[in-house]
């Protein structure tokens, strides 16, 4: 059903922007008969339901942020929210302003509890303790929080605001073990936050000792910061974590390889489950792959005149069309003419033992069937007009995110395989056309939640530099110089970004896009 919904959605809406959403837009005639059409396939569909305008702000429920939302049929909002899941939009930066929603939450918890009963909350108040308050601390503390959550959640001020409330007051209920509760948190978050600060300039100062002392942190860091799938699931006496595959983020390429043929050995898919990422070196006849450049080349051709001609739209202009997408760091991702119909060695490539063995002994089989192709195209990163080295680089992202809530283990359900058409250097000064960077082990939900952020925030510094080196880098993140022939497999909610082309040429790569058959 959501496959069958989202593609009524993009086939009547191409390029309907999800990002912020003007009220007008959603009331035309176009939008009135598809949402008639919906009747009887989604349950209550013509239903008034909230939808938040902009994907990245949180509806407060506040007069003040009352005009953040509009009111909508049902069928429309879930045509726009399924969207929003499948395109991408609930990265990151969403999950950032999630934290600091629920921070807020529970600071207002907080707040409210040691207030006085009926008053306004001022210092003259009676506190009340109840298991409100001792719940929203716990959920505070659950959190990794930093110095710009606390602020711009407010949680700080609150806790700092019941640390002076519960101040002075009798123990008899329970307000003086609450209060030296508030001030533990306190001093735990300056401490983290102080923590942070020096791993950062460790980071960017680099230095033969720098990754030691980064690990020695992270290693203090990961027992002093709870782990918070392991607060939610304390009530219910079951620690995901403990039966999660174990991940890393520092790791070298060639522990990456898959070099048994004609399948992976079970310790090569362990490998791969760990890491979200394998490679598989030499294992496609270079003639094919050949035959597939000369296919692609024309395909775009052909499409450039289709743009021009049919839509006054060159590759320079910002297009999302099903069969073509103008992607971010001047890329193009072309499915238009990429198929085993049109490209008789495309099907050789999708057939052959080294792919079929792959995706089998990754997805495996289940009672839905075997794995299915779900797209295949070709990725065109164009040299860049600038030198600046952020310019042209994509911003780290997932490809899909995990398919439940508070499971840190579950395995591969869908991947990507990039096989490119051309030699991609990753490192190799004047041939930088394009690679693709990776952190491995973010594909499970805890390495991603504690691995992430501070990749995150160092390119928005703009100081993050990925380099290859035996070791990785300190900040865990590889990027592999692929030669044609070579087949690269990664699970798609595994972090990882395109940098730019250095390069006069066009990059041409290869992807092909599995899932299971449950899936």
């Amino acid at each position: 059903l959501d496959a069958h919904v989202y593609s009524k959605f993009r086939s009547n809406f191409p390029i309907f922007s999800l990002t912020e959403i003007s009220p007008p837009t959603l009331n035309s005639p176009l939008w009135r008969n598809v949402l008639t059409a919906t009747s009887g396939t989604i349950e209550d569909f013509n239903f008034m339901t909230l939808l938040r305008n902009d994907v990245k702000e949180m509806f407060w429920m506040t007069e003040e942020s009352s005009s953040k939302v509009g009111l909508v049929p049902r069928s429309q909002f879930v045509m726009i929210e399924l969207a929003r899941c499948k395109e991408g939009y609930y990265d990151l930066g969403f999950r950032r302003v999630l934290r600091r929603f629920e921070l807020k939450r529970a600071g207002d918890e907080l707040r409210n509890c040691v207030s006085s009963s009926g008053g306004d909350g001022d210092d003259n108040g009676v506190p009340k303790v109840d298991e409100t308050g001792w719940k929203a601390l716990q959920r505070l503390r659950a959190w990794h929080v930093t110095k710009s959550d606390l602020i711009a959640s407010g949680a700080g001020k609150a806790v700092r605001f019941a640390c002076r409330k519960l101040a002075n007051q009798s123990n008899d209920n329970g307000s003086s073990t609450l209060q030296k509760s508030c001030e533990e948190l306190l001093t735990r978050w300056k401490h983290l936050i102080d923590l942070g600060t020096v791993a950062q300039s460790l980071l960017t100062s680099g230095g033969k000792d720098a990754q030691r002392q980064l690990l020695a942190m992270e290693h203090l860091y990961r027992h002093q910061t709870p782990s918070q799938n392991n607060t939610r699931n304390n009530n219910n006496n079951n620690d995901l974590s403990s039966s999660a595959v174990p991940y890393q983020t520092t790791t070298t390429i060639s522990k990456l390889q898959i070099t048994t043929f004609p399948a992976p050995s079970p310790h090569e898919l362990q490998s791969f489950h760990r890491h979200g990422i394998s490679i598989l070196p030499h294992s496609l006849p270079p003639h094919l792959l050949g035959d597939v450049l000369t296919h692609a080349n024309t395909s775009l051709l052909s499409l450039v005149q289709t743009l021009s001609t049919s839509h006054k739209l060159t590759l320079e202009d910002e297009f999302d069309f099903k069969e073509v997408r103008h992607r971010p760091g001047n890329r193009l991702d072309n499915r238009c003419g990429i198929t085993a119909e049109d490209c008789p060695s495309l099907a050789e490539i999708i057939h052959h033992s080294s792919i079929c063995n792959l995706v089998d002994g990754i997805l495996g089989n289940s009672d839905k069937g075997k794995p299915r192709l779900l797209y295949a195209g070709v990725v065109h990163a164009f040299p860049s007009e600038s030198q600046d080295q952020q310019t042209n680089t994509q911003v780290w992202h997932r490809d899909g995110p995990s398919l439940f809530e508070n499971n840190t283990s579950h395995k591969t359900h869908c991947l990507n395989i990039f096989i490119p058409l051309v030699d991609v250097y990753a490192q190799t000064s004047g041939k930088q056309n394009g690679a693709t960077e990776f952190v491995a082990g973010t594909h499970q939900d805890d390495g991603f939640e504690e691995y992430a952020p501070p990749i995150l925030r160092a390119a928005e510094a703009q100081q993050t530099k990925a380099t290859q080196t035996t070791g990785g880098t300190p900040a865990g993140v590889i990027c592999p110089d692929l030669e044609v022939g070579d087949v690269l497999v990664f699970d798609i909610r595994l972090l990882h970004r395109g940098s730019a082309n250095r390069t006069q040429k066009d990059r041409p790569m290869l992807y092909l896009t599995y899932c299971s058959g449950w899936f």
